[in-house]
């Protein structure tokens, strides 16, 4: 995020849609999720983990960075490697490989990063600007598994609600 803009500590108070559109406005992306001057559609997700707000992009998004590239492509082999029956291990940079690459995704790595490598024991609330696709329904209960099996809820824009726990979706 820019130093110029709202603190850390002031948008931790932020409800989660209201961070998001901070989030936006900081940092040139428009309310429709586009990049102002690229016109691709991109999604944010944000979480918090105890007080710090962390927000994930979408590998397409201004604000993916290359730490966010190299921790995808990573958890991209590991998953292919301990799940083949889930994951594409014929075209590995095909479908539903694609979703550690997603917003939702990179929140969770990021809120792993936060706290040590790991999100064991925690209970988390992922907010998304964008209905979740089929390809995150399918693979993240899997990238749970391996940050250490947290309690995963997650909120989009229609109110749908998720919650994912032990590999699957528990409601």
């Amino acid at each position: 995020m820019h130093t110029d803009t709202v603190s850390a500590q002031e948008l931790a108070q932020q409800p989660a849609e209201n961070l998001i559109e901070a989030y936006r406005q900081q940092q040139g992306l428009d309310l429709l999720g586009d990049p102002i001057w690229s016109g691709e559609q991109n999604t944010v997700a944000t979480c918090k983990v105890g007080d710090v707000p962390l927000i994930g992009t979408n590998s397409g998004s201004i604000t993916y960075t290359q730490q966010d590239q190299s921790t995808a492509e990573r958890w991209r082999a590991t998953l292919v490697q301990n799940y083949p029956t889930v994951m594409n291990t014929e075209q590995v940079g095909g479908f539903p490989n694609d979703a550690v690459f997603h917003a939702e995704a990179t929140c969770l790595f990021r809120a792993a990063w936060a706290t040590g490598g790991t999100l064991v024991g925690q209970t988390i609330e992922v907010h998304v600007d964008r209905p979740m696709c089929f390809r995150c329904k399918k693979v993240l209960p899997y990238i749970g598994l391996e940050l250490g099996n947290p309690t995963v809820t997650f909120f989009d824009p229609d109110g749908l609600v998720r919650t994912m726990r032990d590999g699957v979706w528990v409601k």
